[in-house]
């Protein structure tokens, strides 16, 4: 992104709105086009992602967008089994990407990405408390310091922002990355602590004795929320909101240790966490990697999203075949496919469970004891048989699933959310 486009100042909300058809101007045929709620944010996660000009139609092969970018959400769009996002940067769309490539971000600062550099400061630079960008300070003292980041955020405006400490694990803030280079632990370790400028014992900060902080925006208490709209187009989560997102977090550990048959979850972390605990104990009792088991249900159901895991339970995109007959009930909807290479849409008759466990179970069963005249299908996939989870991913590529990048997928899923921490 061009760090022009930060003049603008641009805060659109979605209103929650469910549109039907409007997508046969891309297919012919109905589909379902949702609206997002409010302004939601993704971050580009998966290596292999693609950007569409158009929804899975057609790759936009000269596009500059790369991992870990931040866009808003405006329309999701169901496409097969497949959901598709329409993305946006401060001018707009710019194309459409599977939503099992991104993560969804609490807000345009996109998501955490835990890091481990050591870096120099160049530049004097406001520190920032959060996104709403509440300022701390500035980085002028620390000017030629090397300073841990921890954490890198990629934010909606096209900045990326370090979480910085120092070398006494105190933390000075987010600031952006373009005031840094590069630096090494021993310049780290050698870092010396600022002198103190006075002998009194340092005053706890109350209401009614707020320190102030001299900006190039004037002088300023610390609780205040200083936004410079020349810069940061987007404001970030207000406090309101912010206490709102924690309430729902509670909530969401709460809804997360459920069961598995209730769709509980509210984002993608919750999602795992509602899967995880059965998960691992089919996986413990199938002889199987839970962490892969895991990444299939994320990826094949994009994190519990699709249709077919909403309507059907389906986790797993696991076919109706003709000796399914009361035992599962046959739920239609096309089908993404990889046939010769090509991607193209067919119909496709699903299992239809119960509940997600119902899901989980049949996935395990398929796994351990594969199809129908050929019981050891899936061995590759098998624990005994695969000394890392790659080699399990890298087993079901062409035989779980066409897609040839399949184990590639898999394997990201499984490092973006520690999911081996299951195994």
């Amino acid at each position: 992104m061009s760090r022009g486009r930060t003049n603008v100042v641009k805060q659109r909300f979605v209103k929650a709105s469910l549109v039907i058809g409007l997508s046969s101007l891309f297919w012919g045929t109905p589909h379902y086009i949702q609206a997002a709620e409010q302004a939601e944010y993704v971050s580009i996660t998966d290596q292999s992602f693609k950007i569409y000009k158009d929804i899975g139609q057609t790759e936009d092969t000269a596009t500059t967008i790369t991992v870990n970018q931040t866009f808003r959400v405006e329309d999701i769009h169901e496409k097969g089994i497949v959901t598709y996002l329409g993305i946006h940067d401060v001018d707009g769309l710019v194309g459409y990407i599977d939503a099992s490539d991104t993560t969804q971000a609490v807000g345009p600062e996109g998501t955490e990405k835990i890091i481990r550099q050591y870096v120099k400061i160049d530049e004097s630079r406001e520190r920032y408390k959060d996104f709403d960008w509440s300022i701390l300070g500035d980085t002028e003292e620390f000017i030629g310091q090397t300073f841990r980041a921890k954490a890198i955020y990629h934010h909606f405006n096209g900045d990326a922002y370090l979480s910085l400490y120092d070398n006494q694990d105190e933390w000075i803030g987010y600031v952006e990355e373009s005031a840094t280079s590069d630096s090494n632990r021993q310049a780290y370790l050698q870092l010396e602590e600022a002198e103190t400028t006075s002998s009194e014992p340092e005053k706890k900060v109350t209401q009614a004795t707020q320190p102030t902080i001299a900006t190039n925006r004037g002088t300023m208490t610390e609780n205040q929320s200083s936004t410079d709209t020349n810069k940061h187009f987007i404001q970030g989560t207000s406090d309101t909101t912010r206490s709102r997102v924690s309430e729902k977090k509670a909530v969401r550990q709460v809804a997360a240790t459920q069961q598995s048959g209730k769709k509980t979850w509210t984002n993608h972390s919750t999602f795992i966490e509602a899967i995880a605990p059965e998960a691992q104990a089919l996986a413990a009792e199938y002889g199987l990697y839970p962490s892969v088991m895991i990444a299939q249900a994320t990826l094949e159901s994009g994190f519990g999203e699709s249709l077919l895991a909403k309507e059907a339970n389906n986790l797993f995109g696991i076919k109706y075949t003709s000796g399914d007959a009361g035992r599962f009930e046959p739920y239609n909807i096309p089908s993404d496919e990889v046939i010769n290479g090509v991607r193209m849409t067919l119909p496709a008759t699903f299992r239809k469970y119960e509940t997600l466990s119902d899901s989980l179970l049949d996935n395990a069963k398929l796994l351990a004891n594969g199809l129908s005249g050929n019981s050891t299908f899936y061995q590759g996939a098998w624990r005994k048989n695969a000394k890392t989870y790659q080699e399990a991913t890298r087993s079901l590529t062409g035989k779980y699933a066409t897609d040839p990048e399949y184990d590639i997928k898999l394997n990201r899923v499984i490092e973006t959310w520690n999911l081996t921490q299951y195994d």
